[in-house]
């Protein structure tokens, strides 16, 4: 369930008949998704005036209404006059001063809620939209707050968002007992819809990533370069504490500052976060005490070896588990465990340490004149995932900026065929990509290299970006050919990679083979690929048109043998044909654009 959609379906809804309850567990972003998501989403700020308090230490009905309406002004007046409330206030000290001495019995009332002179409408051709947060730690009792609340919703008809962590309402001393049973009440009177919100995982570390303010060079283009390594430790911890992750990305810059000191190999700083983000997260929910043993117990967990599969068990981490647990903070310790890591890299080949390493900088002149050509020839054999094929082009690109002298010249037709024999093997399913990091090289960085070398980097990029849609035509091309309807039923339909003439020709021997129920099932599932913009992408659309096309020519040489046949051969031919028509409508777009631009 897309929780944006449903709150704006319930905000264009005419009929205003009581308010929507958004809830979930403190920390999973509820305020995040209304101030960050909600209130800067276009449909809801040109249709809307969001006037947003929260009820945290609201104490008395007057401190309520003085909060509501304090915002109201200063959302209505603002844009036109940014003192308004200094205006708002000067002007009613003066009402204040005059009446109290025309009657000083009136100075009681005049102090006590001056927002008795404001009142909540429309304006500017907008609705109003009330948001109320923090429900469960509002201090009054819930028959009171929420019977104002529906003074908003059924008699002035505005429409009413209430955030709160409804599993703690119980748990308010105002609300135990039986007084539970008057919010549950008071809900059904006022609540009209309640969703629960379940963090978007990819949103959130981006926009935590996106706002954060270094205070050592370079960590935040760290956290940018770890945000999928972030959001795949976030969404495996389960915890989808929000406060408990910002916490840990600011806390650990204190380690990045000295790990930088002593190493630049990424490796170290990629496997560090992750190790940290681990013990931070299981110390939140108890897994992690202060006492020694506990780590040792923890690397033990087999639970939590199956949570965290990338956690590197060769790392001490002691000093991160006092830092977490106790507050200590042990500098020597954790020099001395970078060092042990350091030394690890002793004894193993050229090769391996240039990979280790990266920075051209940081190896001794030996290891590059040893290791430099035996790690390109492996290159162009595809013997390596795509993110070491990204390290050496960063190792190209420090050779360029230091003006280092290589111990060989890189052969790019080589280096090409490599890249292109490890995405063929990923498209088959032969190798898989398991690193939990995917490496980038900044574009500005990119540029001091020659064309060759950008294309080569251009294209693992797109293969990359097609990957999670791709993935799955080894899964159908098996299945095609091995005539196996369950699996065919099962992928055809998800694979929306380029739609090309091997594939097309895999499918028409298919086809032919099959019986008519399972004609008709194919025909389904390929108009239902077909539809995916992705397969008339302006990478893909010309292989798709010439896969389609195939497929049409291969259609007619089939012979048909009944009515029916005939008949679903006709309306395979009729798919197509309207199909490629689309799809040549598409084609003509890009090329308009194209040539516009």
């Amino acid at each position: 369930m897309n929780i944006l959609d449903e709150v704006i379906s319930f905000c264009n809804q005419k009929n205003i008949t009581g308010a929507l309850l958004v809830t979930g567990q403190w920390g999973c972003g509820k305020s995040y998704f209304v101030e960050n998501t909600l209130m800067n989403n276009n449909k809801i700020k040109d249709s809307f005036a969001v006037i947003k308090i929260s009820l945290f230490g609201i104490k008395t009905p007057e401190q309520f209404n003085l909060e509501l309406k304090k915002q109201y002004i200063k959302v209505r007046y603002t844009k036109k006059d940014k003192n308004i409330e200094k205006k708002v206030y000067a002007g009613l000290n003066i009402v204040k001063s005059i009446v109290s001495k025309a009657s000083p019995m009136t100075q009681v009332i005049v102090s006590a809620d001056w927002s008795v002179f404001v009142n909540i409408e429309d304006f500017d051709n907008k609705k109003i939209l009330l948001i109320f947060d923090d429900l469960e730690r509002c201090g009054l009792e819930s028959d009171t707050i929420l019977g104002m609340m529906n003074e908003y919703i059924e008699t002035l008809k505005h429409k009413t968002i209430i955030i709160a962590n409804e599993e703690l309402m119980s748990l308010r001393s105002f609300d135990k007992d039986t007084k539970h049973g008057i919010y549950r009440q008071m809900k059904e009177k006022i609540v009209s819809r309640t969703i629960k919100l379940t963090p978007d995982h990819t949103a959130i570390v981006n926009g935590i990533i996106e706002k954060y303010k270094e205070s050592n060079d370079g960590y935040k283009d760290f956290l940018l370069y770890s945000s999928t390594n972030i959001k795949k430790i976030f969404l495996n911890s389960g915890t989808d504490n929000i406060r408990s992750l910002k916490c840990a990305l600011q806390d650990f810059e204190r380690f990045y500052q000295v790990i930088v000191k002593y190493t630049s190999d990424l490796n170290i700083k990629t496997d560090m976060i992750y190790n940290y983000l681990a013990l931070v997260f299981e110390y939140k929910i108890g897994n992690l005490s202060e006492k020694k043993e506990s780590l040792t117990k923890f690397l033990g967990d087999s639970e939590i070896k199956e949570k965290y599969k990338n956690y590197n068990i060769q790392y001490g981490n002691g000093s991160m588990r006092q830092w977490i647990t106790d507050g200590n903070w042990d500098e020597v310790l954790f020099i001395n465990e970078l060092q042990e890591i350091n030394n690890r890299m002793i004894g193993k080949e050229p090769m391996e340490i240039l990979l280790d390493y990266r920075d051209l900088m940081l190896v001794d002149d030996n290891v590059l004149e040893s290791g430099f050509d035996p790690l390109m020839k492996d290159a162009y054999l595809g013997k390596f995932d795509l993110n070491t094929y990204i390290v050496i082009f960063g190792m190209l690109i420090e050779a360029k900026d230091f003006k280092i002298q290589l111990p060989c010249e890189v052969n790019y037709s080589e280096l090409k065929k490599g890249i292109n024999i490890r995405m063929e093997d990923i498209l088959s399913g032969k190798m898989k990509e398991t690193a939990s990091v995917m490496r980038i090289i900044p574009d500005a960085k990119i540029q001091c290299l020659g064309e060759e070398a950008k294309n080569l980097i251009n294209n693992i990029s797109k293969f990359r970006d097609e990957l999670d849609y791709t993935a799955n035509r080894h899964l159908v091309t098996t299945a095609l050919l091995q005539k196996n309807s369950r699996d065919v039923n099962e992928w055809l339909f998800k694979y929306t990679g380029a739609f090309d003439v091997e594939y097309a020709t895999n499918i028409a021997e298919y086809f032919r083979s099959s019986s008519n129920i399972i004609r008709r099932y194919i025909i389904n599932d390929l108009e239902q690929s077909w539809q995916d913009d992705r397969l008339c992408s302006p990478n893909n659309i010309d292989i798709s048109i010439s896969g389609l096309t195939k497929l049409c020519e291969m259609s007619h040489q089939i012979e048909t043998y009944g009515e029916i046949s005939s008949a679903l051969y006709n309306l395979l031919n009729d798919k197509i044909l309207k199909t490629i028509k689309n799809y040549k409508i598409r084609k003509s777009a890009y090329e308009s654009i194209g040539s516009t631009s």
